[in-house]
């Protein structure tokens, strides 16, 4: 009976996990700026053609913009940086994606966020941008059976490809390399959860997800690993629990889907304690839970098709036929 209503507990946790996969697809923030830039407010009074333009400063007054925007979860202004063709590896278009980002905004309210600009290359009228982003969250719910909101923590190493239309840069696509999403509740919020896998395979195959953490003295963790595809709305399936042993290690093979899409691996997480309830007499009692995903980016190799030359004939001799 106590173990059913765990799972039921660790399911609803799951659930939750639906809207808040968005926090770590979505753009990080640094230092707030202005929303209009002083090379803006001087294109609208006519001067703008006097000056040079600088693509590396337009480009990282697109990222103050992104970071803006997002903070002040103005989502009309944030699609306004991105092109109409937008794309990201997940196949997400605009549209998916800012409806990802909109549930997102719904369900957390951002802490501390930050984004560290690694390396800009242009290249005439295109670029490319690399990242690395990292945040930290606030659910706006609990979850049954745990006082106290969630913590959400964030990190993620993308590239972005930009575009220069009509004069002005607008994000074209983006890459997520890599990225992880841990959401902590209660006694789990001071717990450092490791998931371990490869951060790409090829589609079809094994490998294997792994969970770590520190052992910890009376308190009883178990834990489900699976892995789902990345598309929206998410469809998270329901697994078994395993106890972990006092090594603190728990590990699952996997098989990468074939369907052209990029996936979580995922470990749900739920800890107990024992309370005393009478004399001699203990229950279990849920003390923590969490969710963390880790991406593993799933390619799909076409081969090469090797076509043979045909054999020259050999040349005739003189006098033969």
């Amino acid at each position: 009976m106590k173990s059913t209503k765990l799972k039921k507990k660790l399911f609803s946790l799951l659930a939750m996990t639906v809207v808040l996969t968005a926090f770590a697809q979505q753009p990080i923030l640094a230092d707030e700026t202005d929303e209009v830039s002083v090379d803006d407010r001087i294109a609208a009074v006519g001067f703008g053609k006097v000056f040079s333009s600088d693509p590396q400063k337009e480009i990282l007054n697109i990222f103050k913009k992104l970071d803006t925007y997002t903070e002040k979860q103005d989502l009309k202004k944030l699609k306004l940086l991105y092109s109409e063709d937008y794309i990201n590896n997940d196949g997400y278009d605009i549209d998916t994606y800012m409806k990802s980002v909109k549930n997102g905004f719904s369900s957390y309210k951002i802490k501390n966020l930050f984004t560290k600009v690694n390396n800009i290359a242009i290249n005439d009228d295109y670029a490319v941008v690399h990242v690395t982003e990292t945040g930290e969250a606030e659910t706006l719910k609990p979850v049954e059976g745990i006082d106290g909101n969630g913590l959400i923590i964030s990190t993620a190493d993308v590239y972005y490809y930009l575009k220069r239309q009509n004069g002005k840069w607008k994000i074209a696509s983006t890459n997520i390399m890599d990225e992880t999403c841990s959401i902590l509740y209660g006694s789990a919020r001071s717990v450092y959860f490791s998931i371990n896998v490869p951060s790409q395979v090829k589609s079809g195959s094994e490998y294997t997800i792994s969970l770590a953490f520190a052992p910890m003295k009376e308190v009883f963790v178990a834990a489900s690993l699976f892995s789902s595809p990345i598309i929206y709305p998410m469809n998270l399936p329901k697994t078994d629990f395993k106890a972990i042993k006092g090594d603190g290690v728990l590990e699952r093979l996997v098989t990468a889907n074939s369907d052209n899409y990029n996936e979580y691996a995922v470990a749900t997480i739920g800890m107990t304690s024992p309370k005393m309830i009478a004399d001699n007499q203990y229950e279990l009692e849920t003390t923590g839970s969490a969710i963390v995903m880790r991406r593993v980016n799933v390619f799909h190799p076409m081969p090469q098709k090797i076509v043979k030359k045909r054999a020259d004939k050999p040349a005739e001799k003189d006098g033969q036929q």
